[in-house]
């Protein structure tokens, strides 16, 4: 779900869990019904089920949008 879809080139982060810091994200792929995100920093105990936040806008306190993690189908 997008709030607003990120602009060409800005810098997103994710946060998988309320407390946690965000990661930066490497690469963010729309494909319409989904969208895959590649975590440039490891992030420990990810999940299917859990929600990913994504952030973008002036140091990233911007909410973009999110979901629900699925499993990896490319590992």
């Amino acid at each position: 779900n997008w709030l607003r879809q990120p602009e060409q080139g800005e810098q997103l982060w994710a946060r998988v869990r309320y407390r946690s810091p965000g990661a930066p994200v490497e690469h963010c792929v729309d494909s319409g019904d989904c969208f895959e995100v590649k975590l440039s920093a490891a992030v420990s105990a990810v999940a299917p089920g859990q929600s990913l936040v994504l952030y973008g806008g002036v140091g990233g306190g911007e909410v973009l949008g999110g979901g629900t993690i699925s499993s990896n189908q490319h590992a």
